[in-house]
């Protein structure tokens, strides 16, 4: 078949469909590009909800699917496509988090928030080249705006399914990108469907990268600030589940120096001081990380959070010693053993 348009345009937002074909024969479906903006300007769109809404931008160059086909299960019938690749894609969330939290109890985790997909899907890979992930948050505590974001993304996610799960199943990801546009990075995830806890392995690793180009995320959700210093290499291992993660993070620096921000100057100057005197004395320093899983909110959140711990651990912002005791308190706590259990 020929070429085809689709366009959705009311008052609040513009879905543009452009350039869409398929050949039924070879299953293949292609669009030349999508995209979902909203008309409303942000902070208008904020304004008109009762409590804290994500704002969507999604654009996309050429999309292709391959083995597109519906698969007939029993009484069901399951969307399966061999390979979907989007190049690029362009994604772009914003949150106000000084408005009132919303009123969703609970979000599971990556691999089951699938089961809440309304019908059966298999897609046995999903590809992203050149793409860019871009989030802006305004903190609830500092009423500051921060922004982290990710170029040059190619990623791979494969074993996406919501159906006859096996006990094996799991879904992985593998990412590499530039951290701000600068630093290169790897990224490595892979989640059970079947672990009653939804446990998951992220691992990640940085290379150089000048620390001040961390100040967009750093000054407004850590209440630090990075004057000099250069990462040669950043490594982390994570092990989470539903309730808490926890890992180690590896950060080597050079020329590192930190100004903690607070409110009273005199203790904000002696803090940085203090600061400073310990991570002059080193230039590789492992950090622990523990985060506790806020249940009502994103995977996203959750690894975002645990990343800006094992930052803050390794500037000294937050005690190492204390990151082991929460982690501790947890497993008696909630009667787990000291090991997750593997995949």
């Amino acid at each position: 078949m020929g070429k085809t348009n689709f366009y959705h345009h009311n008052e609040k937002r513009l879905i543009d469909i452009v350039g869409l074909s398929m050949n039924a024969r070879d299953q293949y479906f292609e669009i030349d590009s999508f995209s979902f903006i909203n008309r409303i300007p942000r902070d208008s769109f904020w304004l008109q909800q009762p409590f804290e809404k994500d704002y969507f931008t999604i654009t996309s160059g050429k999309v292709r699917m391959f083995g597109l086909k519906p698969i007939v299960k029993k009484n069901d019938t399951v969307v399966y496509a061999r390979k979907i690749i989007f190049s690029p894609l362009n994604f772009k969330v914003e949150r106000d988090k000084t408005r009132p939290a919303d009123t969703t109890s609970y979000r599971p985790l990556l691999a089951n928030s699938l089961m809440k997909i309304p019908f059966p899907l298999q897609i046995d890979s999903l590809e992203l080249k050149r793409s860019i992930i871009w989030h802006n948050v305004i903190d609830a505590k500092t009423g500051k705006e921060g922004t982290i974001f990710f170029s040059d993304l190619d990623a791979l996610i494969r074993n996406i399914r919501n159906y006859e799960i096996k006990d094996d199943d799991s879904l992985r990801l593998r990412a590499d990108a530039k951290l701000m546009g600068k630093g290169p990075l790897y990224v490595r995830f892979r989640q059970s469907y079947t672990d009653s806890l939804q446990t998951f392995l992220l691992a990640a690793r940085m290379g150089s990268m000048e620390m001040k180009d961390l100040n967009s995320i750093l000054t407004p959700l850590g209440n630090a600030r990075a004057d000099q210093g250069i990462i040669d290499t950043m490594w982390m291992e994570i092990k989470g589940n539903d309730y808490f993660a926890f890992g180690r993070m590896t950060l080597e620096y050079r020329h590192l120096k930190i100004a903690l921000l607070k409110k009273d100057e005199q203790r904000r100057n002696f803090i940085s001081w203090l600061a400073n005197l310990v991570v002059k004395t080193n230039n590789s320093k492992q950090g622990n990380i523990y985060e506790d899983r806020l249940r009502n909110k994103s995977i996203f959140n959750y690894w975002a959070k645990i990343s800006m711990k094992g930052l803050l651990t390794n500037l000294g912002v937050v005690r190492n010693k204390k990151q082991l005791k929460k982690y501790a308190r947890t497993l008696k706590a909630k009667n787990l053993p000291s090991d997750l259990p593997d995949e």
